[in-house]
């Protein structure tokens, strides 16, 4: 097989896998936090959907990182010690943009909710954008700047 024949391989296996994962659990217990782990399925294949879309864009434009051109070109372009450290970087990266913190520091979300309350958190906010429309002219008072 060949490198690309590999990766290819990899990520269908990858998808393959969480698919039977998935499936494997009753979707009614998706949202229950056991007391050992503070998580739940929802949140893992959430994790996962994420991770397995990173590791399709490695396969397909990961070559890029070191060289313009065919995939073919990259071969030997860069030693083990160098690709180890890239790829570190974009973990560590990744991992720093992806934890909640991250954007709530920046102001990109409403709040943070813990797991067990993404449920009712949503209903709620379903049941807001659900509501008719006020009757009348929405009118804002007087504006201050």
């Amino acid at each position: 097989m060949t490198p690309i024949e590999i990766l290819s391989r990899q990520t269908s296996d990858a998808y393959n896998w969480t698919n039977k994962l998935t499936t494997s659990v009753s979707y009614d217990t998706w949202d229950n936090i056991p007391d050992v782990i503070e998580t739940s399925v929802s949140w893992q294949v959430g994790h996962l959907i994420v991770s397995l879309y990173y590791h399709s864009i490695m396969v397909i434009v990961g070559h890029h990182f070191f060289t313009t051109g065919s995939p073919k070109n990259a071969i030997g372009k860069a030693r083990p010690e160098e690709l180890e450290e890239l790829r570190a970087k974009v973990k560590a990266s990744y991992e720093e943009q992806t934890d909640i913190r991250y954007g709530a520091a920046r102001g990109w979300i409403d709040s943070i909710i813990q797991p067990h309350e993404t449920r009712d958190v949503l209903v709620q906010l379903l049941r807001y954008v659900a509501r008719p429309p006020a009757k009348g002219r929405f009118h804002m008072g007087v504006v201050q700047v």
